[in-house]
């Protein structure tokens, strides 16, 4: 009988009803969206703060001139981080079935790119053996600097059409290229955005982030109370984290199913157990 087994069933820790409004703000109810990913999860979490950071940037002055098709910013490198990368795959799983081809295309990017640019696993190398905050901001400052010598094609992007098939899933770097910036310069020239986006406009016009930072901070920092340390997230290249899911070297723990009710906590853990068998 179905009361008999709701009786017996444990209860749910997300409290969010199944016809409740998902948390991700898409409008749809809970049970037609997102339901398999808890409310207090890493995933949950980060879900979150798109809907926050989505409406920040909707009160851009200088909305984005980005069109379908448009795939520059999309051939660029850069770093996201692991539960940005994780939930960029929940997305690609949900709409297109298994996401093990695009590990394997991304894996084979990087074995490729370590020969062509050997400096750039060299300096990810130092990174994940970094134990103070110093050597890891620079090692950090260095990867940039590689991956800027880098072209090619994300592996979330579609080859025929040259639309994201993770769009709605995709990273933060993605949803504010060109419409908000950091107060790290006055000058629009300076800052990592699409210069498409900024002509002939000022900072005026862009959204500023930098009120979303503590947000930002907090949604990047763990604490692991286990290990007695706080820690940020990974932050790598997409193809760098194919790699680690693929190679079967990397004694990589973190699973994707897994993550849809990982909490923070949990999730520290793991992580600082991982660079610590790295260090090893």
């Amino acid at each position: 009988d179905g009361k008999e087994k709701e009786k017996s069933s444990p209860k749910r820790v997300n409290k969010i009803g199944r016809n409740d409004a998902c948390p991700c703000g898409s409008g749809k109810k809970y049970k037609h969206c997102h339901i398999d990913i808890e409310k207090d999860s890493v995933l949950g979490e980060l879900i979150s703060f798109y809907q926050i950071l989505d409406k920040e940037l909707e009160k851009s002055k200088n909305p984005a001139k980005c069109h379908a098709g448009c795939s520059a910013c999309c051939n660029q490198v850069f770093a996201i981080q692991l539960s940005e990368f994780l939930y960029a795959c929940y997305g690609y799983q949900k709409l297109y079935g298994n996401v093990t081809s695009i590990l394997n295309i991304g894996s084979s990017i990087y074995s490729r790119l370590v020969i062509e640019y050997p400096e750039l696993s060299q300096v990810i190398h130092k990174m994940e053996l970094s134990t103070n905050a110093d050597d890891y901001i620079k090692s950090s400052d260095q990867l940039v600097k590689c991956m800027e010598k880098i072209k090619i094609p994300c592996v979330f992007l579609n080859p025929d059409t040259n639309l994201c098939m993770v769009y709605d899933y995709r990273p933060i770097v993605c949803r504010y290229h060109g419409l908000g910036y950091l107060p790290v310069s006055d000058n629009t020239n300076d800052l990592y955005i699409c210069k498409e986006n900024v002509q002939g406009v000022t900072l005026s016009d862009l959204v500023n982030l930098d009120a979303l930072g503590s947000d930002l901070v907090k949604l990047s920092l763990f604490k692991s109370e286990k290990h007695k340390v706080a820690m940020f997230d990974m932050l790598f290249p997409i193809f760098y984290f194919c790699y680690l899911f693929t190679s079967g070297k990397d004694n990589f723990d973190f699973k994707f199913e897994s993550m849809k009710k990982l909490n923070r906590t949990k999730y520290a853990n793991a992580m600082f157990e991982r660079n610590l068998r790295k260090r090893e």
